[in-house]
């Protein structure tokens, strides 16, 4: 007579924070907001967080952190660093983005708590070890330090509009919907900017290329060329202090043509929308540093009044003679649409000058 026991059916195990596709939290968070807005105040982002994805532990931990102690990011342990993890991971995400294949590739600090980081360096390039002979005095030198800081972290925004049906969807198309809006949304503004040669403000980083000389474009067109223009930017940037493994970003034409002429540089070169073909820009990622902030901010409303201008908005109505009223606009309610808006703060800095560009007519 058999007498074993049967065997108990297998349960799936339960998503532990390191099972959890780190560039969806963002997204699944935001698509939360938007579907509790669109279902009425008696629905929380939370109840559709846990509604959509039941075993997704962190995307409800980045809705509630501010509301649960054990999510808080100030907690010690997983939680801590969720949300600068979290926004690393999206901006990561951003296969279009030659912004954020640099910033991918380079260290990243998650500023919790930190108004700037100083990243010290060494004023000279040269090094200070030296061969010695046996008994001989070792030499120090009297180097200087610098150390560019990082930060603050400034705010970058997204403001978009979405109708009502959305919450008729299904987890997944929802999903999808939020994941286009927000990566069409911050790819090109991310390109522009640090791609940039505009000085930094309080709103916005630095461009990388703000006080550089170019550097001289090589004549005589094609292979030689080309290539040329790529050895004297490498050059300029190992004399700024980098290690010579560098990144090339310009527009997707030129990139296209450049890998054409130089096929051992795949996986080296970037093209952008938001870089004109008359530029070509050589980053050491190694001397790149970026900073995230310790918070994602995220909204939704259908009862809000919106200045449709992707430019220059205006506050809804200026008192004045004659009073400014911001057009055109658009009503949530009167529409039967969802405003979602999301918060993030980014900074980076160069620890090392390793960075050089070219900004011409290219003779190839």
């Amino acid at each position: 007579m058999n007498t074993s026991l049967p065997s108990k059916p297998e349960r799936p195990l339960p998503f532990t924070p390191s099972d959890i596709p780190a560039d969806k939290l963002v997204i699944r968070a935001v698509a939360a907001h938007a579907v509790a807005a669109a279902r009425g105040p008696s629905v929380s982002p939370g109840e559709i967080s846990r509604q959509f994805w039941p075993r997704d532990a962190a995307t409800h931990a980045l809705i509630e952190r501010a509301a649960t102690a054990p999510a808080t990011t100030v907690t010690a342990g997983w939680a801590a660093e969720l949300a600068a993890r979290a926004t690393g991971a999206f901006i990561g995400s951003l296969l279009d983005s030659a912004a954020a294949a640099l910033i991918g590739a380079s260290p990243r600090f998650a500023m919790n708590g930190i108004y700037t980081l100083a990243l010290p360096r060494p004023s000279s390039t040269t090094g200070g070890a030296a061969w010695i002979g046996e008994g001989s005095p070792i030499v120090i030198p009297q180097a200087a330090l610098v150390a560019p800081l990082l930060g603050p972290v400034k705010k970058i925004a997204i403001a978009e509009v979405i109708t009502r049906e959305l919450s008729e969807a299904s987890p997944e198309d929802v999903e999808g919907i939020v994941e286009i809006i927000l990566k069409n949304s911050i790819t090109r503004t991310l390109d522009l900017t640090l791609f940039d040669s505009l000085p930094a403000t309080a709103v916005r980083p630095a461009g990388l290329t703000n006080g550089l000389t170019p550097v001289t474009a090589a004549t005589g067109g094609g292979h030689n060329a080309a290539l040329g223009d790529v050895r004297s930017l490498v050059d300029a940037a190992v004399l700024g202090g980098g290690s010579g493994a560098v990144m090339f970003f310009t527009s997707s034409g030129r990139a296209t043509t450049l890998l054409g002429y130089a096929p051992a540089l795949a996986g080296r070169v970037f093209g952008s929308a938001s870089i004109a073909s008359t530029t070509l820009i050589a980053v050491d990622p190694r001397a790149f540093a970026s900073a995230l902030g310790d918070a994602v901010e995220i909204r939704a409303s259908k009862e809000t009044l919106l200045h449709m201008e992707d430019t220059t908005p205006l506050q809804i109505g200026t008192a004045g003679s004659p009073p400014t009223v911001a057009a055109p606009a658009r009503a949530m309610f009167q529409t039967d649409s969802i405003a979602i808006r999301v918060i993030m703060r980014m900074a980076w800095a160069m620890r090392v000058p390793a960075v050089s560009f070219i900004s011409t007519a290219f003779s190839w």
